[in-house]
């Protein structure tokens, strides 16, 4: 365990320098430049920071969407933030892919954090450059000079003064926008953010910041892995509508069961509105394959960017860590994720079961926390106590919190004034629940 410990934190610490940073907007420095009616009408694509996965940008898709942006001209590029091995080269085989696909000479490229630098280190050679029309930075590192190797590439830089991982600044040449308030993950995913880069992409104002509802709209995503956004073979979805009083399934049958792609995409599927639903990701067959049970808060439009995130195999980096949760049939196991923020003590209130989960130990605002693991060691007691092992871990903790399971009970959650409840599933024959506030 020290060894694989150790490992991680050679890696993490290196990757660590190449992570943006955070928060909203109180100085903006504008360059000008020449609209062309083809720039209006680009493929986007979307990468993501440490850690994480395309999922990232799900809300900026349907802001943008909202605003009469092609749905089908926006993609996420997800990458192994822990492997940088070919990392630009892989990137540039996808960029290939979305102007094949779309018909187009140029892609605009976004990158958060991590995301931010390796978008960066690709535009530094000309050929590359030359398929970029434009390059979105949000909270990475300073540059001495826009993108493009020459710094060529129109460059749109935001950053926060607030952001506890990334240091930002100004990049001389580029557009610079300094947030404040925001945490590092919300630089990715606020409606602030979304106004400067829509105004940075199409010369104009969206008419809203907001997700406008649809009456009918389709939900979809991709299947990876925890950290490692790797291929999962075999896996099915099944959706449930729940009761959202209780969490529990409305019918014992899934209203929908899926197959991902080649590339791990299900999708897409009719969802009602304001229902609430239930992803299970399960591998019949594979007694190694932990069932995940997602709850989410009900659809506004189209979303086609869900990530069920499986449990990577044991001998990964990720994978040894999470193969310590409990397998456990006297209890539950939850990992409640919140997918537009770090949850932070003093700004935000996360209860579940009644416990206060956003308190100093758990979630100060330096340590960025998105995900909270809350399990129980043994002695069927809520301690609130930090788990030691995800100490080595960025933007995730662990908690000591007990959820019997002898009896059918829900588990309510409460997150800013929201609500989400989930069945307690047995943790050992029946999965992990993960809880997720958009």
């Amino acid at each position: 365990m020290n060894f694989i410990i150790k490992k991680f934190l050679r890696v993490y610490t290196g990757y660590l320098l190449l992570i943006p940073g955070f928060f909203i907007a109180c100085q903006t420095d504008h360059a000008s430049f020449q609209l062309s009616s083809e720039r209006l009408s680009l493929p986007i694509v979307f990468v993501h920071g440490t850690l994480a996965s395309g999922d990232t940008y799900a809300t900026q898709f349907q802001r943008f969407s909202s605003n009469n942006y092609e749905e089908g001209l926006m993609f996420t590029y997800d990458w192994n933030t822990l492997n940088m091995a070919n990392s630009v080269g892989l990137l540039d085989n996808f960029v290939n892919s979305v102007l094949l696909k779309t018909g187009k000479s140029k892609v605009i490229l976004v990158g958060h954090s991590a995301g931010g630098t390796l978008i960066y280190n690709y535009c530094n050679d000309a050929l590359r450059a030359d398929k970029v029309d434009k390059y979105i930075q949000l909270g990475s590192n300073k540059q001495s000079k826009p993108a493009g190797n020459n710094g060529q590439i129109p460059t749109l830089n935001i950053w926060s003064t607030d952001d506890q991982v990334v240091s930002g600044d100004s990049i001389t040449g580029a557009v610079n926008v300094k947030l404040n308030a925001l945490d590092h993950y919300q630089i990715a995913t606020h409606s602030l953010v979304f106004i400067e880069m829509y105004k940075f992409i199409t010369g104009d104002l969206p008419q809203s910041n907001e997700i406008i509802p649809l009456n009918n709209c389709t939900l979809g995503g991709r299947v990876v892995s925890l950290g490692e956004n790797s291929l999962v073979s075999g896996a099915t979805v099944q959706i449930y509508e729940v009761d959202p009083t209780t969490g529990y399934r409305i019918n014992s049958v899934p209203d929908t069961t899926l197959v991902p792609d080649a590339n791990g995409w299900w999708g897409p599927v009719d969802a009602k509105k304001s229902a609430y639903y239930e992803f299970e990701l399960r591998k019949s067959g594979d007694p190694n394959f932990r069932v995940v049970h997602y709850y989410r808060e009900p659809v506004l439009r189209n979303n086609p960017w869900i990530y069920l995130r499986a449990f990577p195999p044991a001998g990964s980096t990720i994978g040894f860590l999470l193969n310590n949760l409990p397998k456990d049939d006297m209890q539950s196991v939850v990992a409640v994720f919140s997918s537009n923020q770090a949850i932070i003590n003093g700004r935000d209130l996360l209860k579940i079961d009644g416990y206060t989960l956003s308190i100093p130990s758990l979630t100060a605002a330096n340590q960025t926390t998105i995900a909270l693991f809350l399990y129980d060691e043994g002695d069927c007691k809520t301690s609130l106590d930090s788990k030691l092992i995800f100490s080595f871990l960025p933007f995730l903790k662990g908690a000591d919190v007990f959820f019997q399971t002898n009896t059918k009970a829900t588990i309510s959650l409460e997150f800013n004034g929201r609500n989400l409840n989930v069945p307690n599933w047995k943790s050992g024959s029946e999965g992990v629940i993960i809880p997720v506030f958009d």
